[in-house]
């Protein structure tokens, strides 16, 4: 009975200490989470860059393709390069800015900083990863638009991607949170699509794209919302003075 008695407020301690540090095992179980996403996301980047570079997928996106453009009609040869225009890396990059200035004009700094840092560095990975791998983009009909430049990854869907992961980590914590997901996705879709439609990338360019934004913007998500970044941001928000007071 005695032992049992020194054993109780043991125990009390330990669901007080649980309770008391409750947002630490929170954070930790995004913690994984984020992390398992980032390698998840790198190991299917290295598997599709592998079977691009060894042909093997190349039959699959010729017939992804050509299903694609069998639904072709005078709507879509006028909407897609409409889509395609919106979602071009300079367009998105626009977006970016007016993005992160609206967050600073809130004196929200750490989210203006990964809206930049998700658009700008997915977009320095795209053009170091298609000066790698050098893949030609397809030819398989007469072309709505026209590109230069290599083919793996897709700098649209990298881009889009990126900027709509971004906006969504960036109002996870507000109640637009799921407006963000819902319109970022459709918008990331329609783009990727498109560039389809065109028949100016390949689908294995496109689930590429797909893979570098998520793993970009997971790595920058453990970075800002891990203990070191948020103490950055703080001191941030400390010695910048807002630019219009609330």
């Amino acid at each position: 009975m005695k032992q049992a008695a020194r054993q109780h407020p043991k125990k009390r301690t330990i669901v007080q200490y649980i309770k008391q540090h409750d947002i630490q095992f929170r954070f930790s179980s995004w913690f994984v989470i984020l992390l398992s996403l980032f390698v998840a996301a790198a190991v299917l980047f290295a598997k599709v860059a592998r079977e691009v570079q060894e042909k093997e997928t190349l039959l699959w996106d010729r017939q992804v393709l050509t299903s694609v453009h069998s639904g072709a009609n005078h709507f879509l040869d006028v909407g897609m390069p409409i889509l395609t225009d919106i979602g071009a890396p300079l367009i998105v990059c626009v977006l970016a800015l007016v993005t992160a200035g609206l967050f600073v004009y809130k004196n929200e700094y750490r989210r203006a900083c990964i809206i930049l840092f998700s658009v700008s560095g997915a977009l320095v990975l795209d053009i170091v990863f298609k000066s790698i791998f050098m893949r030609d983009r397809p030819d398989l009909w007469m072309q709505l638009v026209h590109e230069t430049g290599h083919s793996f990854p897709s700098a649209h869907a990298t881009v889009a991607v990126a900027l709509s992961l971004a906006v969504c980590v960036a109002l996870w914590d507000s109640r637009w949170r799921w407006w963000a997901v819902s319109v970022m996705g459709i918008y990331s879709l329609f783009v990727s699509y498109s560039r389809l439609y065109l028949g100016v990338h390949y689908p294995t360019d496109i689930i590429a794209g797909w893979l570098v934004a998520l793993g970009w913007v997971t790595l920058l998500s453990l970075l800002f919302y891990s203990s070191v970044g948020r103490a950055f941001s703080r001191r941030l928000e400390q010695y910048q003075k807002p630019l219009i007071r609330k």
